[in-house]
């Protein structure tokens, strides 16, 4: 029984469902796509501040980057405060948040719902 418990508390955090981490590569072809994106820049260091609703977007895709595996990335998007999520509409910066001075994000699923929806809706008219 004890190996069982081992077994799943080593299994557990591998199956949980989190945001894909993507490099420039990647992120450059997501953006190719006809979805709006939303990028989370964040660092394990800072990781209880993560964006824990980013996974419940709707009408869009979601990516995780961090920035010490890709400082390029970080200098290419001017990004200076963690946690930052940009929202984009192919390779277009929609709106960007930043976290405040104690690294955490001031915006709810609501605002950015909202932003992706009305990149949605802007495709019909």
């Amino acid at each position: 029984m004890r190996y069982l418990l081992y077994i799943l508390l080593w299994v557990i955090p591998i199956c949980s469902p989190s945001q894909p981490l993507i490099t420039e590569s990647q992120l450059t072809d997501a953006q190719l796509s006809n979805e709006p994106i939303v990028v989370e820049f964040w660092a394990d260091w800072n990781d209880q501040n993560k964006c824990h609703f980013l996974g419940n977007l709707n009408d869009c895709r979601t990516y995780r980057i961090c920035i010490v595996d890709n400082p390029d990335l970080a200098d290419y998007f001017e990004i200076s405060v963690l946690p930052t999520i940009i929202v984009f509409n192919k390779k277009e910066e929609i709106v960007r948040y930043k976290g405040n001075l104690l690294f955490q994000l001031d915006v709810d699923k609501q605002e950015i719902q909202a932003v992706v929806d009305s990149i949605i809706i802007s495709k019909f008219r």
